[in-house]
């Protein structure tokens, strides 16, 4: 979600730097902010696979298994 204030000099709503939405700042870049240390393409990757392993999580059986814990690790196999 992005943060708006009303800016009286520029006299106009804009975006606060840093949150979601602002000018300059990718994905990527904040994911590298918060931690994240691979690479782009591995980020651009994760986020291409990011519905199948959803969908493999909601179609799982929700009987509690050993490992169920990794199944979003493991890239939901």
């Amino acid at each position: 979600m992005s943060v708006k204030h009303y800016d009286s000099e520029q006299k106009k709503w804009v975006i606060f730097p840093g949150t979601v939405g602002a000018p300059g700042k990718d994905a990527y870049t904040i994911a590298q902010e918060n931690g994240y240390e691979g690479t782009k393409e591995d980020y651009t990757q994760a986020l291409v696979d990011l519905p199948v392993v959803l969908d493999k999580i909601r179609n799982a059986d929700t009987a509690p298994t050993q490992n169920s814990e990794n199944l979003v690790i493991s890239g939901g196999t």
